[in-house]
């Protein structure tokens, strides 16, 4: 199954990952619905912050009008934690299928494909669709995985590494990304969100859906076909939840720091960025001992997602993390001009 381009697109529902969407991808969206009583009526900013784009969170209902002006349905929930996520998710995937909207699914071990009459009402309406949690789609980086243990990596690996959930470590990526390339940086991401390839990353692993003998390897793989094809002087590797997350955390379907250890096992980074929130300040020593014990690389500064705090509180938390523990850190929204110069601080003269 090839990745598909997408151009003009319905988000249902706004999640985080639909908000990531917005901000990162260059795809045309023409609506956001939503079923969830708290989020239908907002706009788009309200929910997720002022640089994304402006849109109205519609409810379900409005999803049919919606659909007459898209090309594709990209459902963004990961994880059904509720009856209630996988009766919506039912009946969106239905009446786009059956609108003739192709659709890109990103529901965790959810797929179209695993329905035969969607399969057939697909083939005869000619609607394509993608499955994100689709575990074939990332055995094609196993073989380059196992070069990689042989002939290792040229490009500078930098590997995102979280302190938890909702630490902002998609956004940080992004705007690393973004800052090495306006400074001419030849940079390639492997993203771990399920619209990586949506929003500018080269390679896509969803670790969660690996079995977990092969998952590391299929990291390494995948970075090692991103230094094959383009010949970058940075690839950026995303990050799942955080490196001394429980374990046991599977409800929300993320897998704790397994997926997290996972990916940063596998990335074998050169150098790390470690993002964090405010109320995960005692996660933070640990979690950087923890990564750099296990990779030999050294967390090269914090970023902070400060969502829910004034600039004034996010900055001064700023502070007191270099401080005490020694590493400078900035948040890549709220102090974009900091943001980018520890970026640049990242890269060896040969790539200034």
């Amino acid at each position: 199954m090839e990745h598909p381009s997408v151009d003009k697109a319905v988000l249902v529902p706004f999640t985080k990952v639909a908000a990531g969407i917005l901000r990162f991808s260059d795809i045309e969206i023409v609506g956001v619905c939503d079923y969830r009583d708290e989020r239908v009526g907002k706009k788009t900013t309200e929910v997720a912050g002022e640089d994304v784009e402006e849109l109205e969170i519609r409810p379900l209902e409005d999803l049919e009008e919606l659909l007459e002006e898209a090309e594709w349905l990209i459902w963004t929930k990961e994880v059904f934690d509720e009856d209630e996520h996988y009766l919506r998710w039912r009946e969106v995937i239905d009446l786009a299928v059956t609108k003739g909207v192709n659709v890109y699914n990103m529901g965790r071990l959810h797929m179209v494909s695993q329905d035969p009459n969607w399969r057939l009402e697909a083939h005869k309406r000619g609607v394509e669709y993608f499955d994100a949690s689709d575990p074939e789609l990332y055995l094609q980086y196993l073989e380059y995985g196992m070069r990689a243990r042989e002939e290792g990596i040229d490009a500078e690996v930098v590997s995102i590494v979280g302190t938890g959930r909702r630490t902002g470590k998609f956004t940080t990526l992004n705007v690393i990304r973004e800052t090495m390339e306006k400074e001419g940086v030849d940079v390639r991401s492997v993203g771990t969100e399920p619209s990586s390839l949506l929003t500018g990353c080269e390679a896509m692993v969803i670790p969660q859906v690996l079995p977990m003998a092969h998952a590391a390897g299929t990291v390494y793989g995948a970075v090692k076909k991103l230094d094959e094809e383009y010949e970058p002087d940075v690839i950026l590797v995303g990050a799942q939840t955080g490196v001394t997350a429980d374990p046991l955390e599977v409800g929300t379907g993320r897998g704790g720091a397994l997926a997290a250890l996972t990916i940063l096992l596998g990335s074998d980074p050169d150098k790390m960025v470690l993002a964090t929130r405010p109320e995960l300040r005692d996660k933070i020593q640990d979690a950087a001992e923890v990564a750099t014990m296990l990779t030999g690389a050294r967390v090269q500064f914090i970023s902070v997602n400060g969502k829910g705090h004034s600039e004034s509180e996010v900055r001064r938390f700023c502070r007191e993390i270099e401080a005490e523990f020694g590493y400078p850190a900035a948040d890549p929204l709220r102090m974009r001009e900091e943001f980018e110069e520890l970026v640049l601080d990242l890269l060896v003269p040969d790539q200034v």
